[in-house]
Protein backbone atom coordinates (compact mmCIF):
# COMPACT_ATOMS: atom_id res chain seq x y z
CA UNK A 1 0.00 0.00 0.00
CA UNK A 2 1.55 3.44 -0.94
CA UNK A 3 0.65 6.37 0.52
CA UNK A 4 1.57 10.42 1.30
CA UNK A 5 2.33 12.16 4.73
CA UNK A 6 -0.46 14.92 5.07
CA UNK A 7 -0.64 17.55 7.45
CA UNK A 8 -1.77 16.28 10.51
CA UNK A 9 -0.12 12.75 10.61
CA UNK A 10 -2.55 11.37 8.58
CA UNK A 11 -1.27 8.83 5.79
CA UNK A 12 -3.66 8.95 2.35
CA UNK A 13 -3.81 6.44 0.70
CA UNK A 14 -4.76 5.73 -3.27
CA UNK A 15 -8.37 5.35 -3.02
CA UNK A 16 -9.41 7.60 -0.53
CA UNK A 17 -9.07 5.63 2.70
CA UNK A 18 -6.46 7.23 5.51
CA UNK A 19 -5.29 6.18 8.54
CA UNK A 20 -3.55 7.55 11.39
CA UNK A 21 0.45 7.39 11.01
CA UNK A 22 1.15 8.65 13.96
CA UNK A 23 -0.57 8.28 17.49
CA UNK A 24 -2.27 11.41 19.03
CA UNK A 25 -0.42 12.80 21.95
CA UNK A 26 -3.46 12.11 24.61
CA UNK A 27 -3.62 8.73 23.14
CA UNK A 28 0.23 7.99 24.05
CA UNK A 29 0.78 5.95 27.22
CA UNK A 30 4.23 6.73 29.16
CA UNK A 31 5.93 3.32 29.73
CA UNK A 32 6.49 1.77 33.13
CA UNK A 33 9.52 1.30 34.73
CA UNK A 34 11.19 -2.19 34.14
CA UNK A 35 11.05 -2.22 38.28
CA UNK A 36 7.17 -1.14 38.42
CA UNK A 37 6.49 -4.04 35.82
CA UNK A 38 8.83 -6.95 37.35
CA UNK A 39 7.75 -6.07 41.00
CA UNK A 40 4.04 -5.28 40.56
CA UNK A 41 1.58 -2.64 41.98
CA UNK A 42 1.98 -4.45 45.73
CA UNK A 43 5.77 -3.41 46.02
CA UNK A 44 7.20 -0.67 48.35
CA UNK A 45 8.79 2.67 46.74
CA UNK A 46 12.16 0.58 48.91
CA UNK A 47 11.71 -2.25 47.09
CA UNK A 48 11.16 -0.07 43.96
CA UNK A 49 14.69 2.11 44.53
CA UNK A 50 16.57 -1.21 45.54
CA UNK A 51 15.46 -3.28 42.63
CA UNK A 52 18.26 -5.05 40.74
CA UNK A 53 17.15 -6.60 37.33
CA UNK A 54 17.40 -10.42 38.04
CA UNK A 55 19.24 -11.64 34.88
CA UNK A 56 22.35 -9.39 37.13
CA UNK A 57 21.76 -11.38 40.22
CA UNK A 58 23.57 -14.84 40.54
CA UNK A 59 23.44 -15.82 44.46
CA UNK A 60 20.60 -15.00 47.12
CA UNK A 61 21.16 -11.63 49.04
CA UNK A 62 20.28 -13.42 52.28
CA UNK A 63 22.09 -16.96 52.43
CA UNK A 64 24.25 -17.26 49.51
CA UNK A 65 23.14 -19.87 47.32
CA UNK A 66 23.81 -20.18 43.88
CA UNK A 67 20.23 -19.70 41.77
CA UNK A 68 19.74 -22.20 39.05
CA UNK A 69 17.20 -24.88 37.76
CA UNK A 70 15.99 -26.01 41.56
CA UNK A 71 16.65 -22.57 43.18
CA UNK A 72 14.33 -19.86 41.72
CA UNK A 73 15.13 -16.05 42.26
CA UNK A 74 12.29 -14.19 43.81
CA UNK A 75 12.23 -10.30 44.53
CA UNK A 76 11.25 -9.59 47.96
CA UNK A 77 8.39 -6.53 47.63
CA UNK A 78 8.93 -4.87 50.80
CA UNK A 79 12.58 -4.66 50.97
CA UNK A 80 13.77 -5.52 47.39
CA UNK A 81 16.48 -7.82 47.91
CA UNK A 82 16.18 -11.11 45.62
CA UNK A 83 16.53 -14.42 47.43
CA UNK A 84 16.03 -17.65 47.03
CA UNK A 85 12.59 -19.71 47.99
CA UNK A 86 14.16 -21.04 51.44
CA UNK A 87 14.58 -17.10 52.63
CA UNK A 88 11.07 -15.99 51.31
CA UNK A 89 7.96 -18.15 52.82
CA UNK A 90 6.04 -15.79 53.66
CA UNK A 91 3.37 -12.88 52.04
CA UNK A 92 2.06 -9.97 54.07
CA UNK A 93 0.23 -6.57 52.37
CA UNK A 94 3.23 -3.64 51.86
CA UNK A 95 1.20 -0.88 50.08
CA UNK A 96 -1.64 -0.09 51.90
CA UNK A 97 -5.34 -1.34 49.47
CA UNK A 98 -3.03 -3.65 47.43
CA UNK A 99 -3.38 -7.78 48.37
CA UNK A 100 -0.70 -9.46 49.73
CA UNK A 101 2.45 -10.34 48.23
CA UNK A 102 5.83 -12.20 48.50
CA UNK A 103 8.45 -10.45 50.74
CA UNK A 104 11.58 -11.77 52.10
CA UNK A 105 12.33 -13.40 55.75
CA UNK A 106 13.76 -10.71 57.05
CA UNK A 107 11.18 -8.17 56.12
CA UNK A 108 8.32 -10.39 57.50
CA UNK A 109 10.15 -10.61 60.58
CA UNK A 110 11.10 -7.03 61.13
CA UNK A 111 7.13 -5.87 60.93
CA UNK A 112 6.57 -8.70 63.03
CA UNK A 113 8.98 -7.57 65.89
CA UNK A 114 7.62 -3.38 65.35
CA UNK A 115 4.20 -4.98 66.39
CA UNK A 116 4.92 -6.92 69.33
Amino acid sequence: MRGRRSRGGRLRVAGGGCCWAVAPKELTVEAESPARKSLGPGASQQALENYVPAVEIQACDRCSAAFGFFCWKHHCRGFGACVCNGCSQWRKVVVAGQPEVRVSDDCFRSERALLE
